[in-house]
């Protein structure tokens, strides 16, 4: 047991809790009834105090222990099952935790705390404790945390590891001491679902524009031209599955969406020799859903293309991006006759009626998880077109471009355009020269754009891949752009510019 390990006052005062807590537990429910991590949207956190700092008054060996006794199945997690309800061992660590006044407990404590497993009453009163705060919401433990950067106990990452290998023991190689991590593991919060849960689809079946039924025009779809294939992915669809491994005009491609990001983003999952299979973490950092490799379980993080933990770590490895486009089916089939979409039998059992794969998404302003800071220049979740040139990125909000139908600008030392036909169809990004872009208009070949490069008044086709001159075949290629939630965009290129300010 932990006599070993703790003081004789602190066990002392453990006992004297105990003896209190233990009466108020009433009988436990289901294990079912018990794994909750569902709370409603959490407000983003504001500069506050910063975390206590109390004196340590257990050594390094002591916290470890006590950490391990309060997760009984530390050293066995297929074993998790015979420890709940929480048996007297569980409860006499976690209350000593809260008795000992040593703040390296608090991190550990709010990730008991959003995994309910029969302890909440336990952990809240050793919160309590060790804060002076009593917060209702689990998330709000994270919110408080990220603002105030608890010290971490020697043993946390593993420790984190086998807390989470209740739900999948995937856990355990992922959240692994002995890896790098580029992120504050203490606010690596589980979604809800274990390793590839939500089910990604795979070599999805497909249909073709002409015989599909299932889309109206105003649908989101998430288009992709690869080596003159286009395909668009429903929203309706991949809201369910946040990732779809696919190939496109012979290139393998990873279609990712993040939902608590506002976003997707298409990746070549080949680096170097290596070909990646990617999948849902689980896990979400700064209010991002993260992927994991099959091939080393690091960590990734989808709107770089960079892993952020793990053997790959500081390996100098970023995953290339298709350019992918946010629009309607309307949009996209009209501009791509020979599209092909996904086929809404995709073998699974969802409800892919419009909006249903978004129904439990919280309704907020906020972000959904919590953020360690925000970037206050733009309201969290308004819309961005992120560019990246030469290493320099910038955001534009997505509602002035689609007004705008033209910007010019200057990024990374190069000129680019930015094009878009209305509020409902995509942001097409070029690198552009000199060009200079008046006006659009719809031709027999699909739009075209007029403008000089040279002062010939030239027009150019509007393409996926390039604007290509109707004359001689000049041609100024596409960038790969990210659109999403300011915050997210802003937390992933922190030294962003803003269009426009």
């Amino acid at each position: 047991m932990l006599a070993h390990a703790l003081p004789a006052a602190a066990l002392a005062l453990a006992a004297a809790l105990l003896l209190g807590c233990v009466a108020r537990e009433p009988s436990g429910p289901t294990v079912g009834v018990l794994l909750t991590a569902t709370a409603t949207a959490t407000p983003v956190a504001t500069p506050a105090p910063p975390a206590p700092t109390a004196p340590a008054t257990l050594s390094e060996d002591a916290v470890t222990a006590l950490m391990r006794s309060a997760v009984c199945w530390y050293y066995d997690p297929s074993g998790a099952a015979d420890c709940l309800p929480p048996q007297a061992q569980t409860v006499e660590a976690i209350v000593a935790m809260g008795a000992s006044g040593d703040a390296r407990f608090i991190a550990p404590l709010i990730d008991m705390r959003w995994l309910a497993v029969g302890w909440t009453r336990w952990v809240e009163d050793a919160l309590e404790s060790l804060t002076g705060e009593r917060l209702d919401d689990p998330l709000a433990w994270y919110a408080w945390a990220a603002q105030r950067t608890p010290e971490l106990p020697r043993d946390y990452i593993d420790w984190k590891g086998r807390l989470l290998a209740f739900i999948d023991p995937t856990y355990l190689q992922i959240l692994d001491g002995d890896r790098r991590f580029d992120l504050r593991v203490d606010l690596l919060i589980w979604a809800g679902a274990a390793t590839n849960e939500v089910a990604p689809l795979r070599d999805p079946a497909l249909v073709h524009r002409v015989e599909e039924r299932y889309l109206r025009d105003s649908d989101i779809v998430f288009g992709l031209l690869v080596n003159g294939e286009a395909r668009a992915y429903p929203r309706r669809i991949v809201a369910w599955h946040e990732l779809v491994e696919d190939e496109l005009g012979g290139e393998p491609l990873v279609l990712v969406f993040c939902r608590p990001c506002g976003g997707a983003a298409a990746l070549d999952p080949r680096a170097g020799d290596q070909r990646y299979t990617l999948g849902a973490s689980g896990l979400v950092h700064e209010s991002r859903t993260l992927l994991f490799d099959e091939q080393t379980h690091s960590l990734w993080d989808p709107l770089t293309g960079r892993p952020v933990a793990g053997p790959l770590l500081g390996q100098g490895i970023e995953l290339d991006r298709y350019p992918l486009l946010t629009t309607t089916w309307g949009d996209w089939a009209a501009r791509h006759r020979s599209t092909t979409t996904l086929d809404l039998d995709t073998g699974f059992v969802r409800d892919y009626a419009p909006g249903a794969g978004l129904r439990d998404e919280p309704q907020s302003a906020d972000p959904e998880f919590p953020l360690s800071a925000l970037d206050g220049r733009l309201p969290a979740e308004t819309a961005v077109l992120g560019v990246v040139v030469e290493g320099e990125a910038r955001a534009y909000p997505a509602a002035e471009l689609r007004a705008r139908g033209i910007t010019h600008d200057i990024l990374g030392g190069a000129g680019i355009v930015l094009i878009s036909e209305g509020p409902a169809s995509a942001i097409r990004v070029y690198r552009a020269g000199g060009l200079e872009l008046s006006e659009l208009n719809e031709g027999e070949s699909g739009l075209i754009a007029t403008g000089d490069d040279d002062g010939d008044g030239t027009r150019w086709f509007v393409q996926e891949q390039a604007l290509v001159s109707t004359t001689d075949g000049r041609r100024y290629s596409s960038i790969a752009t990210d659109e999403s939630y300011w915050f997210a965009w802003a937390q992933s290129h922190p030294q962003t510019t803003i269009w426009g300010q």
